[in-house]
């Protein structure tokens, strides 16, 4: 992450100016000014100064260079761990799965509370697995996306929030301009958010979208179980608190979404109460992972038709 946008989040949470910040610090202001837009790298002294004008220590912005390197983990330069084979079948109880590793069959652990073969063809497939390193797990391996040649899919669902960690720490999700830490599956009151940003009183919440098709419907499946999760946001809305909710479509051919009515309505509602929307491509191209806001181009009120690039 780069040390400017975190001495500029400090600077704002203590309503510091540049100006004020730079007097505290003894360093010129315009000199200041390239080290926020990271034109300029401070030397550790210069960054003790800027740390205790902003009554913050080295450490804690130290600790917010290391999710840089965490973040660059994700190109997945050991590709030696991750096996191709070919998915069978979805299998009871939950979270199993049969694929045909090089001729032998075996179980793999699916992260996915939900089928994951009712929103996208997997029998018969190329996908490709990562080991388990728990030795007294069931499964040796889980399934961990959908081989389409240049492009893997994401199919562990369970790794979105860390993910969503990574990337927002990094600096890498488009419309995040806040720089508060947070964790992820936090009790919030009564509530379990996927992560929470206490610094904000922001909740977040991350939805995943994938489809075989170029329009999909959302949601496909519990819609009675979202309803009460945005009521429960609503509720929260109107006790001051921040609610984000996040779209990460995992098949970028995807371009069209219609929600459901019931749903739509009630997604609106929150909206109108201050609930922000956030839509995102996520997906690995090159083992690199690749998350880019999309672009809404049309939104018809009617079918509930929204459309992006």
């Amino acid at each position: 992450m780069n040390i400017g946008i975190l001495l500029k989040y400090y600077r704002k949470l203590n309503n510091l100016s540049q100006f004020a910040l730079a007097e505290e610090a003894d360093i010129n202001e315009k000199y200041y000014g390239r080290i926020e837009r990271g034109e300029s790298s401070p030397t550790i002294q210069i960054l003790e100064r800027l740390c205790k004008g902003l009554n913050v220590s080295l450490e804690r912005l130290a600790f917010a260079k290391q999710w840089e390197h965490e973040y660059n983990s994700l190109i997945l330069e050991d590709t030696k761990q991750y096996v191709v084979a070919r998915f069978l079948r979805e299998k009871p109880p939950r979270f199993l799965a049969e694929v045909d590793m090089c001729g032998k069959i075996i179980e793999v652990y699916v992260g996915n509370s939900a089928k994951v073969t009712k929103f996208i063809a997997l029998n018969d497939k190329q996908v490709v697995l990562e080991p388990i390193e728990n030795t007294d797990a069931r499964c040796s391996y889980s399934l961990f996306a959908k081989d389409n040649g240049d492009i893997w899919l994401m199919l562990n669902l369970n790794k979105i929030n860390d993910i969503f960690e990574e990337a927002y720490l990094a600096g890498g999700l488009r419309g995040y301009n806040i720089y508060g830490y947070g964790a992820t599956e936090v009790q919030v009151e009564k509530y379990k958010a996927d992560y929470y940003i206490e610094s904000e009183r922001m909740i977040i919440e991350n939805k995943t979208i994938i489809s075989n098709d170029d329009i999909t419907c959302y949601p496909m499946e519990g819609t009675e179980r979202s309803i009460i999760q945005l009521d429960n946001l609503y509720e929260l809305l109107l006790k001051g608190y921040q609610v984000r909710y996040n779209f990460f479509i995992l098949t970028p051919w995807t371009k069209q979404i219609i929600w459901n009515e019931e749903y739509k309505k009630t997604l609106q509602r929150n909206i109108d109460r201050g609930m922000r929307i956030q839509i995102y491509y996520l997906y690995y191209e090159n083992f690199v992972l690749k998350t880019r806001a999309a672009k809404i181009t049309n939104v018809e009120g009617e079918s509930g038709l929204l459309s992006f690039i």
